[in-house]
């Protein structure tokens, strides 16, 4: 079964806007030990899949967490917008996964002043079929 990680990774991927930005640098949960800044990190947060009585109907969306990572608040807003763009309203096959609609759901801002890391942190809801 094609896991909706691998879609939403090969959305981010194909845009040139995104990787204009961060290059080759998108990971799965967390930055690597002395990740070259900016970066992005993307994870699972939550997936609901719809029941019925019979079958299930392999519809299901699931919420991800995008984080844009770098060391200034304006590069990460100006990188957050790119990401937004690429993925906001995003449908198509990608992975063997079928996107049938993916949405930007809130953002938030933070700053660690231990690492000096501005991180964007975005909710995108992507609705898809499990096969």
């Amino acid at each position: 079964m094609a896991r909706v990680e691998a879609a939403l990774y090969s959305i981010l991927t194909a845009s040139t806007a995104v990787t204009g930005q961060v290059s080759t640098r998108i990971y799965p949960v967390y930055l690597p030990q002395n990740c070259i800044l900016p970066a992005l990190t993307y994870y699972r947060v939550s997936t609901i899949r719809e029941q019925s009585m019979q079958e299930d109907p392999g519809w299901s969306t699931t919420r991800f967490q995008v984080s844009v990572w770098t060391t200034s608040a304006l590069t990460g807003g100006t990188i957050a917008d790119v990401v937004r763009t690429a993925l906001h309203r995003h449908v198509g096959i990608h992975a063997g996964v079928t996107v049938t609609d993916l949405a930007i759901e809130n953002e938030i801002t933070t700053y660690d002043f231990d690492t000096d890391e501005h991180q964007v942190a975005m909710d995108f809801m992507v609705s898809h079929i499990e096969e």
